[in-house]
Order: structure tokens, then sequence, then C-alpha cells
């Protein structure tokens, strides 16, 4: 779905999940926002499960 969209619909995907996006040479750093970051956590995680 990213990659078919429009420039301007990335940017809005990426405004909704991103906070701080700060550009530091060519790597960008930024924190997911909430609930994205408890879903990143809970899969880098191997105690979770249904």
């Amino acid at each position: 779905m990213y990659l078919l969209a429009t420039p301007q619909e990335r940017r809005g995907l990426l405004a909704k999940i991103l906070s701080n996006p700060v550009l530091d040479g060519l790597t960008v750093r930024y924190e997911l926002k909430k609930p994205f970051s408890l879903v990143a956590k809970m899969a880098s995680s191997s105690a979770w499960g249904g």
C-alpha cells in the first residue's frame, strides 16, 4: 500500500505513526506514536502470544 501511494499519501501515513522525526545526516531518527510503539515492542519480544 505504501509503495503504491502518492508522495502526499506517504507523508500523511508517516505523520500518523511517527513522532519527532529528525534528519541526522543520511539517517532519520524517530519515535513511534502509541499504539504503534507498543506493537513494535511486543513484536521484538518472544514472551508475547495469544
